[in-house]
């Protein structure tokens, strides 16, 4: 599948899940990957709030939303190293 983004005043301030990216669930954890490297990631959090998140993603997310979402998932109340985690690693954009 081909993602591209296109932004709108509507949409410029959301995150989104980098089109260079595929992600599936295998065995209760999410592997997410850059289609360009061989190096993946597995994020071993609550299977059925993971898959949500993601596919949220694919639509777009504002920066508390998503933090938000990362805390409920992962139980940490500061979730802004997995943002950082999942931008430097070109996850999302």
């Amino acid at each position: 599948m081909i993602r591209q983004w296109t932004f709108s005043k509507d949409n410029v301030h959301k995150y989104f899940l980098s089109p260079y990216v595929f992600w599936e669930n295998i065995d209760n954890v999410i592997i997410i990957g850059r289609k360009e490297r061989n190096d993946r990631f597995v994020w071993e959090y609550n299977t059925e709030k993971s898959t949500a998140m993601f596919k949220r993603l694919e639509n777009g997310m504002n920066s508390d939303e998503l933090k938000k979402a990362i805390a409920n998932i992962t139980g940490e109340s500061d979730a802004l190293d997995w943002l950082s985690f999942f931008l430097q690693e070109g996850i999302i954009e």
